[in-house]
């Protein structure tokens, strides 16, 4: 019988892949502040690593005609091993610090979600993909949300929203592999935790899945500032609690 802290679990899974599937990000954003109050941070940052890694490939496939293969590379160039600082960073930071990191990133995700400029701001990679590539690897390595500062960027080049769902999706598709080894090479996985995270990719894929056709059909501005709302709670608690 399920215990009542894995309904939950199950319960913030479904919301970020939902999330995820119609926004082409988010889903660490939503679910690691959520299970951060259930579990350690750790553990947190593994299940959403695991439970989301088959969500960035069914998100690239959605996408796959819009993927800008040439913007991709200047963002992983840096992130990959600024990823893997963070990743050890996890290993042996003090679990409070690395909680005002996510709220950091959750507040950041909100507010990046509001705003839509309305011409592109940066004409090329350099310098704005390795900054974001930087910050957002590292985070990401540290608690699974390095999404906000690469969607930055991708706003700021003033790409449509099949060309930013197409360059997260497969960035975070490297990165979250990444993530896992690092994870892995620091002793922070256990078998527990990856069983887990294996169940979960199941309601995930079935969410992530939905909030693609949404995605297909329907302006996302109502769904966005609510969730918008959520994140700005989930990070309040995190930094009150």
């Amino acid at each position: 019988m399920l215990s009542l802290e894995n309904l939950w679990v199950i319960l913030i899974t479904t919301v970020a892949g939902l999330v995820v599937g119609i926004t082409g990000f988010g889903y660490g954003l939503v679910a690691t502040p959520l299970y951060a109050t259930l579990m350690p941070m750790y553990q947190a940052v593994a299940l959403v690593t695991i439970s989301s890694l088959p969500l960035m490939v069914q998100n690239a496939l959605s996408v796959r005609s819009s993927i800008p293969w040439r913007e991709i590379w200047p963002v992983l160039t840096l992130s990959l091993p600024a990823s893997a600082l963070g990743t050890w960073a996890l290993a042996r930071s003090d679990t409070r610090y690395l909680e005002f990191i996510l709220a950091a990133m959750t507040i950041m995700g909100a507010l990046v979600s509001l705003w839509s400029p309305k011409k592109a701001l940066l004409k090329r990679a350099w310098p704005g993909a390795y900054i974001a590539g930087v910050v957002g690897g590292f985070v990401g390595g540290a608690v699974a949300t390095g999404g906000p500062p690469v969607v930055l960027y991708c706003l700021l080049r003033g790409w449509d929203k099949h060309r930013i769902k197409g360059l997260l999706s497969v960035y975070f598709t490297f990165t979250t592999l990444w993530r896992l080894l690092q994870m892995a090479l620091n002793r922070l996985l256990v078998w527990e935790d990856v069983r887990l995270g294996l169940l979960l990719m199941v309601p995930a894929m079935l969410m992530c899945y939905i909030g693609t056709r949404i995605f297909r059909h329907i302006s996302s501005a109502v769904f966005r500032y609510i969730i918008i709302g959520f994140l700005i709670v989930m990070a309040l608690n995190l930094v009150l609690r």
